[in-house]
């Protein structure tokens, strides 16, 4: 898998400094497991798009407060250093995510964000037009 980043649509280098939105389903590790890269941003071009309020377990959620329960789905931001192609999610994260959200709130809350696009297999994936807004 090609890393590029969401705002500069620049291939971001194996070692760079990153900012990953996540989604998967929580279980028992940091980040979520089974997951799917939603978006990423070199770390310079990630203009505060989304707040990045620091968690760790047990993970609540920003929208509705509620405590994320074993097995739900979630989204998340890391931030981290980049991989290599086979591999998906950042290295040296740490022991914190961000941005914990039940997800269902994870892609409408990319709606509306200037200079942030969807990338394609989550826009043909999750029903998003070309413009990267979600689908009416």
């Amino acid at each position: 898998m090609m890393h590029t980043c969401t705002r500069c649509d620049e291939p971001i280098e194996r070692g760079e400094e990153v900012v990953q939105m996540l989604g998967g389903l929580q279980y028992s590790a940091i980040t979520p497991a089974f997951v799917e890269l939603v978006a990423e941003w070199h770390s310079p071009c990630f203009h505060d798009e989304f707040q990045l309020n620091r968690q760790t377990r047990p993970y609540q959620c920003q929208e509705c407060g509620k405590e994320i329960g074993f097995g739900e789905r979630i989204s998340c931001l890391v931030r981290g250093k980049e991989t290599g192609e086979y591999h998906t999610v950042a290295e040296g994260r740490g022991y914190d995510i961000y941005t914990v959200k039940h997800y269902s709130g994870c892609l409408p809350y990319l709606q509306g964000h200037a200079g942030c696009r969807v990338p394609r297999i989550s826009r043909l994936r999750y029903g998003i037009e070309d413009s990267g807004s979600l689908a009416v």
